[in-house]
Order: structure tokens, then C-alpha cells, then sequence
């Protein structure tokens, strides 16, 4: 089963039922289905592929970006070269480091790595301006991604998916604070600095692309 998250709006508006709910706790694990973030709280259930999965907000609200009640949802991208749960699970490391130094005080090496973690926030922030200058005015607008996928049927979106294949959402840190919050106590504490050196031979070993030679550089 494909599980790739791509980005969409709720078009079914389905309802798990209690049998649902059961039948996706039981294969959770307390994983997010699709990027396998730590929801033991702050769950959502995902209908996807004639199936219901347990995902984390972040997931959910990339394929259900109309439900997202928030003045400042984040921006679309221009990131082909990775998929979006890895660039989520990117973001949460860029996050977690950035609240980690904001925590601290006059810790040189932290302030370094905080500096390096920035550069690539903005690599992955210039990419907005690919998107409005490879498809339209306003492509890294949420708001406007939603409206032309509600004016789309979901056979044409399939058919004609691969623009749509390569944008990736970058949520707004400030509407998943409490997600942070949990994250930063949990899963995330894999990213700390001392850790990097051995997260990066990892990710050197599975990528490739622009993104990940960026961050290997970056720290190596």
C-alpha cells in the first residue's frame, strides 16, 4: 500500500466509527503511519487509501489542509527532492534545535549549530519562491492551494497530480506548539547536537538530493 502523503483538502469529510478507531489503534503502535512521530498524544484519524491509520497532526493536516483553523497555516514549496514526511521530520529537527537554544545560555557550540540549522530553515524557506516562479503568482499560498483543490475533482487531481507531486507544505511552527511541546520530550531528543554526527552518516546513507547533501554539508 502507498502510503506517500501528497497535499489535498477533506473531500470525503468521513467520520471514523468506533470499529475504525479500533482497527487503526491496532496497527499504530503509537507511530504516525506515515512519518512514524511519536502519538501517544495528539492523534488524528487518517482515512487514506480505502483504510483508516493514526497519524500525527502534521500528516493529517497536509491531506486535509482545509480543516486547519489557523490565520498563518505556513507556505507550499518547491521540494522535489525529498518526500514530505521526511522534510516534516526535518522541520521538527530544525525546530527542536532552534527551541533547544533559545533554552540556553552561552554555549558556543550550540550557537554554532543554531547558525547552521538557520542557513538551512532559509534554503527550505527560498523554495517558496521556486514554486511561485515555476507554477503561478501565489502558489505558496496555502489559502490559494486550497480553493484550486476544491475546484478540481479528485479524478483530475489524480490524473494530473505531478505538479502537485513535487510542492511540499512548511507548517507554521507558532499552530503546533503543544505537538512541539510533546515532541521535544520524546522523539526529538534523538536530535540533539551531540547526536548529529551519527544522524548524518545515517541520512548521507538513504539521500541523495539537494536537501540532505545541504545538511550534510552543513554539519559535517
Amino acid at each position: 500500500m502507498n502510503k506517500k502523503l501528497m497535499l489535498n483538502v477533506d473531500r470525503l469529510k468521513k467520520e471514523a466509527t468506533e470499529k475504525d478507531k479500533k482497527s487503526a489503534d491496532s496497527k499504530s503502535n503509537k507511530k504516525c503511519a506515515f512519518c512514524g512521530i511519536n502519538i501517544n498524544k495528539h492523534s488524528h484519524y487518517h482515512y487514506k487509501n480505502n483504510a483508516w491509520h493514526k497519524s500525527c497532526s502534521l500528516c493529517y493536516y497536509n491531506e486535509h489542509l482545509d480543516n486547519l483553523i489557523a490565520l498563518n497555516k505556513g507556505t507550499i514549496a518547491f521540494i522535489p527532492e525529498i518526500d514530505q514526511e521526511e522534510l516534516f521530520n526535518l522541520i521538527r529537527m530544525i525546530w527542536f534545535v532552534k527551541e533547544l537554544y533559545n533554552n540556553s545560555k552561552n554555549n558556543d557550540h550550540l550557537e554554532e549549530i543554531y547558525d547552521s540549522v538557520s542557513i538551512l530553515e532559509e534554503a527550505i524557506k527560498d523554495r517558496t519562491e521556486v514554486a511561485e516562479t515555476l507554477f503561478s503568482n501565489g502558489a505558496s499560498d496555502v489559502n490559494i492551494l486550497v480553493n484550486y483543490l476544491h475546484s478540481q475533482k479528485e479524478e483530475t487531481i489524480e490524473k494530473n497530480h505531478l505538479p502537485l507531486k513535487y510542492l511540499r507544505w512548511i507548517p507554521n511552527h507558532n499552530v503546533f506548539k503543544d505537538e512541539i511541546e510533546y515532541w521535544n520530550k520524546t522523539d526529538l531528543k534523538k536530535y540533539h547536537p551531540k547526536n548529529f554526527k551519527a544522524i548524518i552518516k545515517q541520512m548521507e546513507k538513504k539521500n541523495n538530493g539537494w536537501l540532505w547533501n545541504r545538511l550534510c554539508t552543513i554539519f559535517r
